[in-house]
């Protein structure tokens, strides 16, 4: 299970999923041809804005790998957030357990991209991260 993420860093991501600011993406971190981000794109987003020493290249499909990462966080925003995971579980073992045939594996990029929107997800990360 995650260690819970730092407060200062976990409230304004909160905020830019709730903000509807972002198109939500899928299965890529950040679609820079629709400019669509997944969950824990947001997350890059704001570790690069807020000046974390992140690569963030283009690649010929137009998909931005942040470190070279383009479906899980980098450690390098992972260790600035304040996770332990490059793919957070959002759920404690118990409901995880009883949720997984509506919630996959309860990790983010799988919930991001099986259709929950930001503000689920938000709420999730709000009560669990």
């Amino acid at each position: 299970m995650n260690t819970k993420m730092k407060p200062e860093i976990k409230e304004p991501w909160i905020a830019e999923l709730r903000s509807g600011n972002i198109k939500q993406g899928y299965g890529v971190l950040h679609d820079a041809r629709t400019d669509a981000m997944c969950c824990l794109g947001v997350l890059c987003h704001l570790a690069k804005q807020a000046g974390v020493s992140v690569d963030d290249v283009r690649t010929d499909t137009q998909y931005v790998l942040y470190d070279n990462c383009s479906g899980y966080l980098p450690e390098s925003v992972q260790e600035w957030a304040g996770l332990t995971s490059s793919n957070p579980t959002v759920l404690e073992d118990e409901l995880l357990t009883r949720a997984t045939a509506t919630l996959g594996d309860g990790t983010l990029a799988k919930m991001n991209d099986d259709g929950f929107t930001f503000d689920q997800i938000a709420d999730l990360i709000e009560a669990f991260l």
